[in-house]
């Protein structure tokens, strides 16, 4: 995976298993996100992502650290959590 793809998968297992607030994002009781919301709160933070990057970093990751679902609309960390939401 390229380096791109490894800042990315880094940032996303930070707000995902650690600190969504820290983007303003709010996990269900699951941990799941909508992948909408989260580039969108990527983008008003100056960390510009789109769809196609998560997509990307979840296909070349070995780790499997996020799960996406079935629809492709939401995303959430695979393990690990620690944020008080999940």
């Amino acid at each position: 995976m390229d380096r791109r793809l490894v800042r990315l998968s880094k940032f996303l297992s930070y707000l995902l298993r650690h600190h969504p607030e820290a983007m303003g994002l709010e996990l269900d009781d699951a941990g799941w996100v909508s992948v909408e919301d989260l580039v969108s709160a990527a983008r008003r933070q100056g960390r510009p992502i789109s769809q196609a990057d998560i997509l990307e970093m979840l296909e070349q990751s070995e780790k499997k650290r996020f799960t996406l679902s079935k629809n492709g609309e939401f995303i959430r960390a695979s393990y690990g959590h620690s944020s008080r939401s999940i």
